[in-house]
């Protein structure tokens, strides 16, 4: 028979606190973001800049995170929700390919295995439109990826110059992600 000092003294504890007491709101927050990230999806809490400037991928990746080191970066595009999305978005605004936060890991087997964004999630499956490593004006290390409004992600490598995406979303780059960047 159980002790019945135990039982009404557990019975008599105070009930939890809330699963979401106001102390904890900035972590279930969106991160503070730069004004000028401007561009929300309904698909992410992350806020977006088009940089329309055509430059490089690596002139894009250094400005992009720069704008807020640990929370800004190229799009790390993680769902087909997130692209389509950001394609519709894209296309009005004119340039066809876009630089994102996409890198595939050197020496990899097939054009289309081991891609990442650079938040550090591998990219799933079926996001690319051309990962052919034959973009014209490319040559065949096609290493970066290129978001392209009407398809979906292009393999390119970096060296042509587009305008780029950069994301806000709180995540810092993955540092063995980054060691793929060519």
């Amino acid at each position: 028979m159980p002790s019945p000092t135990i039982d009404s003294t557990i019975d008599a504890a105070p009930s939890d606190v809330p699963i979401d007491p106001v102390s904890d709101a900035a972590i279930d927050a969106p991160p503070a973001c730069p004004t000028s990230y401007t561009t929300t999806l309904s698909s992410t809490t992350s806020r977006y800049r088009v940089l329309a400037t055509a430059a490089a991928f690596g002139t894009h990746h250094t400005a992009c995170n720069g704008h807020l080191t640990g929370a800004t970066h190229l799009a790390s595009l993680e769902t087909a929700a997130e692209i389509n999305e950001l394609r519709g978005v894209l296309a009005a605004l004119g340039a066809n390919q876009y630089y994102v936060g996409v890198v595939q890991q050197p020496n990899s087997p097939t054009t289309t295995s081991n891609w990442f964004v650079l938040t550090g999630a591998q990219l799933p499956s079926g996001f690319f439109g051309n990962s052919n490593d034959d973009a014209p004006g490319e040559n065949n290390e096609e290493n970066l990826g290129a978001l392209n409004t009407g398809d979906l992600l292009h393999d390119v490598t970096g060296d042509v110059a587009y305008p780029a995406v950069c994301e806000c979303d709180g995540k810092a780059i993955d540092a063995t992600v980054a060691g793929f960047i060519p």
